[in-house]
């Protein structure tokens, strides 16, 4: 029984993680100096991607566990993502603005 309880926590977090790190690179696709797939790969673009993503999905992962105590796994996914990614991506941003 308890790997049943265990094998959706684990996919829901890797659909937070997934979808993160697919936002993170849309958020990439969009500056000016990513003319191809290939500059993406340059070191400082995936320390950046790093710098990114995780706290994003750090976020994310901890809203979902806020939130799953609350309501159903879709849902709490759903609103973890809807929020934790502008903020998460916002905060890092905002960090570099500073």
């Amino acid at each position: 029984m308890e790997h049943s309880t265990q094998k959706p926590q684990a996919l829901n977090y890797l659909w937070i993680a997934g979808i993160v790190f697919l936002s993170c690179f849309l958020l990439f696709s969009l500056d000016k100096e990513m003319h191809s797939l290939s500059d993406f790969f340059k070191p400082l673009n995936i320390a950046a991607f790093v710098v990114y993503a995780l706290p994003t999905t750090l976020i994310c992962s901890l809203l979902f566990l806020l939130f799953h105590k609350k309501y159903n796994s879709l849902k709490s996914r759903v609103l973890a993502l809807a929020i934790g990614i502008p903020c998460g991506l916002g905060g890092v941003i905002a960090l570099f603005l500073m």
